[in-house]
């Protein structure tokens, strides 16, 4: 359970940073170039990596919970 919860928290990091790093480049574009662009953030955040990712959260830290208390069966 905890290996697969801290995959699925992983690539909703993964997701997140892509998202930033589009952002940026959009604002650098707009500053350096002058030219007008736009990026479509919920494109990027409704992807099923993100949803996935935040709903297996609160299993990563429950699992890291039981592990930290010493519970090996949950």
């Amino acid at each position: 359970m905890l290996i697969g919860s801290l995959i699925g928290v992983a690539l909703l990091c993964f997701q997140l940073l892509v998202v930033a790093a589009s952002i940026g480049d959009v604002g650098v574009v707009c500053f350096l170039l002058g030219e007008e662009a736009s990026y479509n953030l919920a494109e990027g955040l409704l992807m099923p990596i993100v949803v996935g990712g935040i709903m297996l959260t609160p299993l990563f830290i429950y699992s890291l919970v039981c592990i930290h208390r010493g519970q090996t069966s949950l």
